[in-house]
């Protein structure tokens, strides 16, 4: 049994060897007329010898497979020399060529030669892999993606964790990524009744008085560039976040890319305004705006009986700035469903690569958010399985990456789960964008003077605030 097993492991080399032969073109590229391993092929007395010495080398501990082929033979190229025909081979090239440069000068003796090819590494994940027919049509393996996605994140905290370091904050600050050893006890939830619709009880107040914002815009563009450099923000709750005056004339009076911590001032300011305006029983909100840092979770979901019944919040938005710009992630907990605002897609609706790339984000997203509510609650108002994802195309109009961060930040402020209560264009956006620089100088908690100086001053000089 064991001799017949070795003859057909030995008719399959053969077959190998011959299919070899047959599809690879090195040897006529060598100017051989047929292949090496056609000519002289080795007996089977011989190829029995061959393996039992790799059997036995293997259990010697041999890094290297060794695998018999053809014997030699002349070869057409020049430059060859013996020393050349036991080199390890270390890619698919080389072996290409050790294949072709078999041949030596003693033709007539029947010496043995063999190609080593390395032991496979099996820690690399298939999953990695590009197969053929992906490669083919241009389709990039999820995990490409999810590579891509996780260093731009870590190029945004690290950016982000150098600044704070340059300012050289007080230990009484909660840093970006800081994380604490204080215990959490978890507390069962005794009502799940949802808030209603902000704009269903009236939360929502007016605008500003566009006279006062457009001052403000003006001023800022005009402010001398030393007196902008200073740190206009210093916001510590519930972690530390700094911007500095340069920031925000470029993000929200000129059109560049609205950064990850103006950002986070942008959502706590739209969680100030929804705390002083609310008109739904007490401690009921119907909107949760959810700092992007999620180290924060302890401040952002512990129990506070005093502010708000977090339980009672039905819409869980989370901004996400991604590599080609910033996204709206909405969590729906009475329905149960993520809704996708991609400011990128426009009118024209999202592509299957872009819904995969959602479908990723939103699953490590959903998937951390829950593990958090899980630490603090025992009887959330609802499970973390059976969620959907929808994708409402919300847009009229195209924009530009570097105006998603405003159209994201628009998203927040006017739609309410079904539709935008106010459209959305060019000028709406010009509008919004003054608005959001107003309530920025605005901010309660706010450690930095040089936002209200600024506004007294333009207040004595315009006398429109």
């Amino acid at each position: 049994m064991r001799q017949s097993q070795l003859s057909s492991m030995i008719n399959f080399l053969g077959k190998f060897m011959a299919c070899i032969a047959d599809n690879y073109t090195c040897c006529k590229s060598a100017g051989r007329r047929q292949c090496i391993l056609k000519v002289n092929p080795p007996n089977c007395s011989r190829e029995n010898n061959q393996l039992v010495e790799q059997r036995q080398h293997c259990h010697a501990g041999a890094n290297t497979y060794r695998t018999p082929i053809a014997e030699k033979t002349l070869s057409h190229r020049s430059g060859h020399s013996e020393g050349d025909e036991s080199t390890s081979a270390q890619s698919t090239v080389n072996r290409k060529r050790q294949l072709s440069g078999t041949g030596g000068a003693n033709s007539g003796s029947h010496v043995q030669k063999r190609f080593h090819i390395d032991q496979p590494k099996f820690d690399i994940c298939l999953a990695t892999a590009v197969t053929p027919s992906s490669a083919a049509v241009g389709i990039r393996p999820a995990t490409a993606m999810a590579a891509r996605i996780i260093r731009f994140v870590d190029d945004v905290a690290s950016s982000i964790v150098t600044m704070q370091a340059e300012f050289r904050p007080s230990s009484e600050y909660v840093r970006f990524g800081q994380t604490t050893e204080a215990m959490v006890f978890r507390r069962g939830i005794l009502s799940t009744a949802l808030a209603r619709s902000s704009w269903a009880v009236g939360s929502c107040p007016p605008g500003p008085s566009s006279t006062a914002t457009r001052a403000i815009q003006d001023w800022i563009r005009h402010a001398a560039e030393k007196n902008l450099q200073k740190i206009w923000i210093i916001h510590p709750n519930p972690r530390l976040v700094l911007v500095d005056g340069l920031s925000i004339r470029d993000q929200l009076v000129f059109n560049k890319q609205l950064s990850h911590e103006l950002c986070v001032v942008a959502m706590r300011r739209y969680a100030q305004i929804d705390k002083f305006n609310i008109r739904d029983s007490a401690g009921m909100r119907w909107r949760k705006f959810m700092d992007l840092d999620f180290a924060t979770v302890h401040d952002e979901l512990r129990p506070d009986e005093n502010d708000y019944k977090i339980e009672s919040r039905r819409m869980w938005y989370v901004l996400v700035v991604l590599v080609d710009g910033w996204v709206v992630y909405l969590f729906d907990m009475l329905r149960r469903r993520i809704q996708v605002l991609d400011p990128a897609v426009g009118p024209f609706g999202f592509s299957t690569e872009r819904v995969k790339m959602h479908e990723y984000v939103s699953n490590k997203l959903h998937g951390a958010l829950f593990h958090c509510l899980e630490k603090f609650y025992s009887n959330w108002i609802c499970t973390k399985e059976e969620w959907t994802r929808s994708f409402p195309i919300i847009m009229a109009e195209k924009f530009t990456c570097e105006e998603s961060g405003l159209v994201a930040t628009f998203f927040v402020r006017h739609y309410d789960g079904e539709r935008l209560l106010i459209p959305l264009s060019q000028e709406t956006l010009q509008n919004h964008k003054q608005n959001t620089l107003y309530e920025i100088m605005r901010i309660e908690g706010n450690h930095s003077s040089l936002p209200s100086d600024a506004l007294e001053a333009i207040k004595n000089s315009f006398c429109v605030l």
